[in-house]
């Protein structure tokens, strides 16, 4: 068995390689060509199953990159194919093939710990759809919402797909990997003050970092694979208290304060408070021995940085404009429910959605017209009862519950708890995509669509079905 502590070419060859040809492809061959180096990746991942972390890996690289890394492969720029009057794009495709691929096999042999609370899910989905036709829906909505339902399908085959602990222990090595390559392309994109990408791409593909300001100051918001970042934080935290990890310790401190710093960068509160909220519970889970462990990796890894920073001074800017960003949630506890006027899910997009809701609450507006017209997941809650009523967003309630409370009672059933306490780790990853949903963008939602936050979630909720199924 190959070991995971030290750099292993075995694994990350491939991965390089694929990153290698798909940059080639956008930014050097003609655009034609690159519907055959993406067709070319889905076979090959089609024919060698064996090697599924690799291809879930490089597919979730390529919808959550750093920046516009890869412009063609997002949904809004992106590649697609003119298949009769319909639009796909190479994620669709993905998934639509793989799809297929477990049907025709037949190997969906792995049923979802939560498969009780999913069957639910999907019969009120078929409610919804024929509700949405009562209440005014175009076929083209029905279209886009059978579309945007079609990777709800994940729920049941990433079980599948990826289904070992040697192959989630891979796919997290190449997860950790590509989030220290994304911390070190967010630290570059500050100091240069735009993406890596500017630097290869065409000029139809450039694109800014997202500019935000507080109190006459300026800093960048650089969102650098963050929902990699959240799986990365999470795979790590979970590995370094499982008792018999194939994974360096020190290595993985190394990567839970590194995941920790790249999201404090972003300048996003909601992810932050998620990730204070996730190591502070982390770090009272830990024993002693371990939390010196920890505090040792952090005065190393805080040394590099101060070395680091005190060269850059855009860094050193990017800092203060994330703090003073973050200090504004003071102004929420003080009655200003804008903080400053910063924050805009409050006083603005809830009232609108708020609105809708009381209109019809019980199954709220469904696939209609309305829902796609006025849809924002800027506001996750809000847009849930607005969408679902009272009565999805209680199945999105008892999903939550039965997510966080399943593992902490399988923890508390075994005798020696020392060594289940992945089982709590499991319930701190679904706790840290609760705030992000309640606070910063959508992650639980109906019409999930094709973007990086559903991958993540997915993904998500694959790992934690299957360290619930694990024996320990």
């Amino acid at each position: 068995m190959d070991s995971v502590n030290l750099p292993n070419l075995r694994l990350l060859k491939p991965l390089f390689v694929w990153i290698i040809i798909f940059i080639i492809t956008i930014y050097f061959l003609p655009r034609v060509l690159a519907p055959i180096v993406f067709i070319a990746f889905i076979l090959n991942s089609l024919s060698k199953p064996q090697l599924n972390y690799l291809w879930l890996a490089i597919l979730f690289f390529l919808v959550d990159p750093s920046q516009d890394l890869f412009p063609k492969a997002d949904p809004k720029y992106g590649l697609h194919f003119t298949l009769l009057p319909i639009y796909l794009t190479f994620q669709e495709i993905w998934i639509y093939s793989v799809l297929i691929y477990y049907l025709l096999k037949r190997k969906l042999i792995i049923l979802p710990y939560y498969i009780n609370i999913y069957r639910l899910i999907f019969v009120y989905i078929i409610l919804l759809l024929i509700y949405s036709f009562y209440i005014g829906m175009s076929m083209s909505n029905f279209m886009q919402a059978i579309k945007f339902l079609i990777p709800l399908s994940l729920l049941i085959i990433l079980p599948n797909y990826i289904n070992s602990a040697k192959q989630w222990e891979n796919f997290f090595y190449l997860i950790f990997t590509i989030s220290i390559i994304t911390f070190a392309y967010q630290l570059i994109q500050i100091s240069l003050g735009y993406p890596l990408s500017h630097i290869l791409g065409k000029p139809e593909f450039k694109m800014t970092a997202k500019e935000s300001s507080f109190d006459g100051q300026n800093f960048s918001r650089p969102i650098s694979s963050s929902f990699i970042v959240m799986m990365s934080f999470i795979g790590a935290m979970y590995y370094r208290v499982t008792k018999k990890s194939t994974f360096n310790k020190t290595y993985l401190d190394a990567i839970i304060y590194i995941n920790f710093f790249s999201i404090f960068l972003t300048a996003t509160r909601g992810w932050i408070i998620a990730f204070v909220f996730a190591l502070f519970t982390y770090l009272f889970m830990i024993n002693r021995n371990s939390l010196k462990r920890n505090f040792a990796s952090l005065t190393v890894l805080g040394l590099i940085m101060i070395l680091y920073l005190s060269d850059s001074i855009s860094i050193k800017s990017q800092i203060e404009g994330s703090w003073t960003r973050f200090n504004t949630l003071g102004l929420i506890i003080e009655g200003d429910e804008t903080a400053g006027g910063t924050l805009s899910r409050i006083d603005t997009y809830t009232p609108t959605l708020m609105k809708y809701f009381y209109q019809k609450p019980f199954m709220g507006w469904g696939f209609s017209d309305v829902f796609w017209e006025i849809n924002n997941t800027h506001v996750g809650h809000p847009n849930v009862l607005m969408q679902s009523g009272v009565i999805g967003y209680s199945l999105f309630v008892i999903l939550w519950l039965a997510l966080i409370i399943s593992p902490i009672i399988l923890y508390y059933r075994n005798p020696i708890k020392k060594t289940f306490k992945p089982y709590l780790v499991l319930s701190l990853g679904i706790s840290i995509s609760i705030i992000i949903h309640s606070s910063s963008v959508q992650l639980y939602e109906l019409p999930i669509g094709y973007y990086n936050t559903s991958f993540g979630l997915l993904i998500l909720l694959s790992f934690i079905d299957f360290g619930i199924r694990l024996k320990r």
